[in-house]
Formats: structure tokens, C-alpha cells, sequence
């Protein structure tokens, strides 16, 4: 899960078009497209609570993700992480850049594409092969219901240069007009298991450029204890 975490801390809150569109909180990517003109960072803090040899951990990750808009459909992006490994310093790694491209824009469909080659691994070492995280996105529109988004991703970034699979189903909807929540399913493929998890958290609009959120969640497997909870911002200017 923390692998995962660190690779797809990407949002599907249902607040209008004309605020800020979001990848927080949440696993599952948005279809929007930052607009020209607009640079957007998002921020997140989160700690990862798991056990290893029967001994209890700790986590740390600083998730970011800059975003401007290049054209209407299009835009440019870039991840940097830094972690701390239980009682480990702080290091970066996972360095991702990349775009995100419209697809389909309907009343009730839209769906995008984004793809980012990956330079720097989870071991903060240079990747001297092609690595990427390839993601459709699709957004269901269900009105004053709120909204579905869903995610299917194929990435090469394990240590295996085989690409594997995973998947994000989201339900985001309005509690208030500045105050928006989801719950989430996503799992991935691991050492040929599924490993699935879910998680939930609150958006909270300050205004139509900032929007603050928490979320946490914790594994689905049997044979898998582990749980995060995360704080963080989104900001365009």
C-alpha cells in the first residue's frame, strides 16, 4: 500500500467547474485540465501506520504535484516526494513528469488520459530505463447526486519492467456549497496478488483558488495491516 500511495496520491471532489478542480484528496486522478494561464500545486502531508516483523511503523510522505495548463485540452505536470521510512531522515525521491490530455467531454461523461515518465524511483536513484504511470480517467456525472470517477492505471514503475494494473472507483458529492466529501475503493497488482484498499476525507473550498483537505483510509487484505491518514492543500494562481 505505501508503494501505492506514494506512486497515485492523486480527486473527484464535486465542486462547480469554475473553482479550483482537484487531485486531493483521494487515490483517483480528475479529467480536469488546468486552464491556460493558471499554475495549481498540490500539497499533501501523510503518515503511514503499518507493521513489519511484528513491529509497529511509521511512514512519512510529502506528496506534491504541480500543474499548468498548456492549451484548452492539455496540460503539464510534475510529482516530487519526500519521505521518511520509520526512523530514517527525510529524503526525495519519485520525480514524475508528464501531461494530461481531454479525451470526451459530454453533459454527463467527460474522460481524460495522463502519462508521466518517471526519472527519479522510491530508492532516489536515477531510473536508466522507461518507466511511466499511464492513467484513464473518467468522471460520471450524476447530478445532485454528486459524481463517479474512475481510474484504470497500467504502470512499469515496480522493479519488474512488467507493466501492472490497478484501479480507482470514487463517489464524491456536496454536503455543503464549500464543504464537499468522497469514499474511494482502489487496489493494485502485486507479486501477481490484488491488493485492494479504501479510503475517505473531506474537502473544504476557502475560495475559488484554495481548497484544504483530510482523508484517511487503511488496506482491505488479511494479510496486510496498514492505515494512513493524510492532511493537505491545492492552490492555483
Amino acid at each position: 500500500m505505501k508503494l501505492f500511495l506514494s506512486l497515485f496520491l492523486l480527486s473527484h471532489l464535486a465542486i462547480a467547474q469554475e473553482t479550483i478542480q482537484t487531485g486531493r484528496p483521494g487515490q483517483s486522478i480528475g479529467v480536469a485540465i488546468v486552464g491556460q494561464n493558471y499554475f495549481q500545486i498540490q500539497s499533501g502531508f501523510d503518515s503511514v501506520f503499518y507493521k513489519q516483523n511484528g513491529e509497529k511503523r511509521t511512514d512519512q510522505v510529502n506528496n506534491n504535484v504541480f500543474r499548468t495548463g498548456y492549451s484548452k485540452g492539455i496540460e503539464l505536470s510534475a510529482v516530487y516526494d519526500t519521505v521518511k521510512l520509520d526512523s530514517q531522515s527525510w529524503r526525495g525521491q519519485n520525480l514524475q513528469v508528464g501531461a494530461r490530455f481531454r479525451l470526451v467531454t459530454s453533459d454527463k461523461i467527460t474522460s481524460s488520459f495522463q502519462s508521466r515518465w518517471q526519472a527519479v524511483d522510491n530508492n532516489a536513484k536515477a531510473t536508466n530505463s522507461l518507466k511511466t504511470v499511464n492513467i484513464l480517467a473518467t468522471n460520471y456525472d450524476l447530478g445532485e447526486y454528486g459524481s463517479v470517477t474512475n481510474n484504470l492505471i497500467f504502470s512499469n514503475l515496480a522493479d519488474s519492467a512488467d507493466f501492472n494494473g490497478a484501479l480507482t472507483l470514487a463517489y464524491g458529492f456536496n454536503l455543503s456549497e464549500n464543504l464537499s466529501a468522497f469514499i474511494e475503493y482502489y487496489g493494485n497488482e502485486s507479486d501477481e496478488a490484488w491488493i485492494g484498499a479504501w479510503d475517505s476525507g473531506l474537502g473544504f473550498l476557502v475560495n475559488k483558488d484554495l481548497l484544504l483537505d483530510i482523508s484517511f483510509g487503511y488496506d482491505l487484505s488479511p494479510d496486510i495491516d496498514s492505515r494512513f491518514v493524510s492532511f493537505g492543500f491545492s492552490y492555483r494562481f
